[in-house]
């Protein structure tokens, strides 16, 4: 027979409802303070327009910081309790190691010349094909790709092809 599991200590239970995860707790949080914030202090014509486009940032913004803490920080045998789940967490990682080139294509200067902007795709692209490849190995694994896989390189490939225009853009138009 399997005995009982004692109860936790009050003070090691969640207060939270169990539908309610920790990291979309803390996301609306903020995304509400930045709202609030933004809506208020900030002088603007549509306060109401304002504090919407805030609350989004700062839910983005959440997001963002606690993909990354979770990416860096150990885990634990009751797992991360504010780490978003992988569907959200994986393609925000992607994104923002794709942001960085992507960014410094759309800042260069323009007379760096064509040479520097292929460059700049090159590592991009170099982005698509590691994530591409672990797509590739996945599929010859088990002949299925997780939905965090595919959406990981949706967003390397949205990040690649900006980047292509971009650079068309510059130089043809």
């Amino acid at each position: 027979m399997t005995e009982p599991q004692p109860a936790k200590p009050w003070y090691q239970r969640s207060l939270l409802p169990s539908w309610l995860p920790e990291w979309l707790l803390a996301s609306l949080l903020i995304s509400i303070g930045f709202g609030i914030c933004f809506g208020l202090f900030l002088d603007s014509r549509r306060p109401w327009v304002v504090a919407g486009i805030a609350a989004a940032a700062g839910f983005g913004l959440a997001l963002v910081v606690l993909s990354l803490a979770s990416a860096r920080s150990p885990n634990t045998p009751e797992g991360q309790r504010l780490a978003p789940p992988a569907i959200i967490r994986v393609p925000i990682l992607v994104a923002l190691i794709g942001f960085g080139p992507f960014f410094w294509l759309i800042e260069g200067p323009a007379a760096a010349g064509l040479a520097t902007e292929v460059l700049r795709l090159l590592w991009l692209a170099l982005i698509v094909a590691a994530v591409g490849w672990r797509v590739r190995e996945l599929l010859h694994k088990s002949n299925r790709v997780s939905a965090v896989d595919a959406l990981a390189l949706a967003v390397a490939l949205i990040n690649l092809g900006l980047g292509i225009a971009l650079v068309i853009t510059r130089h043809v138009g």
